[in-house]
């Protein structure tokens, strides 16, 4: 399929226009939740979000169509939302409509890269794909330089219908718990824990100062995430100010709410804490959408992607109620269009 068959538009990501994209993802797919996790989440959030703020002009919703009518959304069969500020390069999420040809998606994405390129306040010309769709890899690399490639992940889903399930799994912030003769207690991440899990991380260079202090900072995530402090001693109290106390084990709640950035000290592995940090996440999730649907009506359930050779982190989220999303894969890739594409 050649470029003009291919119709780019640009809506600003508000509301009205986020729900018409939730619709049409749903209208596509039997299964919208474990097939389009990342960009459903990411909708979510920044809709959430718009409800306290004015619409950020660095969001942008991108909509892909084979029709002339393109001021309709819901005949769009391919979605982009780009950001210029959540990433050190212009991110972005995609999603096509099942069957979409394989051409579609190679235009759609070279037409996407340019016009994240031609943004005004475009970082650089590196594009991140963020959780983009392991089928679509092949396109990305047909018509970019790939500077960053991580391996792919495979997606887990919560599949409890409650938080109850979790109990006797988890803690509420400032409670105090023992194991293996030493205590913890939980609490929220904080700006004083940035330095030690920018310096314990799996990945060289992710997450970025920024992007960790994003997480900290939104309103919505930032209080859900979840970090483990050792005590002084077995018997210790729990102190007023807990950010005096050593983080130990950490979980996120990503920006689109998937956890992940989930790290244990290495002297403190093999204890457990890895289980209590992701099942105290996933009940504070979890009890916020449930709070949040009363509202909106707009649910994401509590999902993580993690690599298929790490058996720690797929014990970890089985423990903790997770069930693998079948033939779903994503990876993150930073790129920059080859000059004969340009």
């Amino acid at each position: 399929m050649s470029l003009e068959h291919c119709r780019l538009s640009r809506y600003p990501a508000s509301n009205e226009v986020i729900d018409q994209m939730l619709e049409t993802i749903t209208r596509h797919s039997t299964n919208s939740q474990s097939s389009h996790l990342s960009l459903i989440g990411h909708l979510t959030h920044h809709r959430l979000q718009n409800s306290f703020q004015p619409v950020p002009q660095h969001r942008h919703v991108i909509t892909f169509s084979n029709s002339s009518n393109t001021s309709d959304i819901s005949t769009s069969i391919g979605f982009a939302y780009v950001d210029t500020k959540e990433e050190s390069d212009t991110a972005t999420n995609t999603w096509f409509a099942p069957n979409t040809p394989p051409a579609f998606i190679r235009s759609s994405i070279h037409q996407l890269v340019k016009y994240c390129n031609a943004l005004p306040d475009s970082p650089s010309n590196n594009v991140l794909f963020n959780y983009i769709s392991h089928d679509y890899i092949p396109y990305i690399k047909d018509i970019c330089t790939v500077s960053y490639e991580v391996l792919p992940h495979i997606g887990f889903i919560y599949r409890n219908t409650s938080a109850n399930a979790l109990d006797s799994l988890s803690h509420p912030i400032r409670a105090r718990f023992t194991i293996q003769n030493e205590s913890y207690v939980i609490d929220t991440i904080r700006h004083s824990d940035i330095s030690t899990i920018l310096t314990n991380n799996k990945y060289e260079g992710y997450p970025t100062r920024e992007y960790v202090e994003s997480c900290i900072n939104c309103p919505i995530v930032g209080p859900l995430s979840r970090v483990i402090r050792v005590l002084p001693s077995i018997d210790a109290p729990v102190p007023k100010e807990l950010g005096e106390l050593q983080p130990v084990s950490w979980c996120f709640v990503h920006i689109g709410f998937s956890i992940g950035l989930m790290w244990t000290m290495p002297e403190y592995r093999q204890r457990g804490l890895g289980v209590v940090c992701v099942a105290s996440v996933t009940k504070a999730l979890f009890e916020y959408m449930e709070k949040e649907s009363k509202n909106s009506g707009k649910v994401v359930a509590p999902h993580c992607w993690t690599q298929q050779e790490n058996a720690g982190s797929i014990a970890t989220f089985r423990k903790c109620g997770y069930g693998i999303v079948d033939g779903v894969a994503v990876d993150w890739i930073v790129g920059t269009l080859k000059e004969e594409f340009k």
